[in-house]
Parts: C-alpha cells; structure tokens; sequence
C-alpha cells in the first residue's frame, strides 16, 4: 500500500465514521460538503483511495464506498 496523504486520510476517516454513524457509506455529494470541494473533487479523492488499496467501491449505486476490513477497527496509522 501507498502511503496518503493528509487530504487523502481525512477523507478516509470521514467516511469510515459515517459508515459507523449511518450504518451505510456518504455520497460523493456528502463528501464534497463536508470538505468544501466540488463532488468531482471528492470523487478524485475517493478513485485516489481505490488506488492505494485502502477502500473498495462495489459495482453499482451511488452509496458504493466500503472500508477494506483491515481499517474498519480501531485507528491506524496510513501515512
């Protein structure tokens, strides 16, 4: 795995505790507001942590964001 970067491991620690929250994965959308960027912009983010081998996105939907198992429980240290 490549480490991320701060941007990267905010992101990824907003939506392991939304899953945790809402019991289901945020929006683009809601990752855009949350971070004052644009939904293309959360999207890179997201695409970024598929590429770094630290969420998964399943085929269809738009609530499509899963947390690998090995992140799910308590904090680890990804960069």
């Amino acid at each position: 795995m490549t480490k991320i970067t701060p941007k990267e491991y905010a992101i990824f620690c907003f939506i392991r505790q939304f899953l945790i929250d809402h019991n289901q994965s945020p929006t683009r959308k809601e990752i855009a507001l949350s971070f004052a960027i644009t939904p293309q912009g959360a999207d890179y983010f997201v695409r970024q942590l598929v590429n770094k081998e630290v969420i998964q996105l399943r085929q269809k939907g738009v609530r499509n964001i899963r947390v690998l198992k090995k992140y799910l429980g308590r904090q680890k240290h990804l960069w």
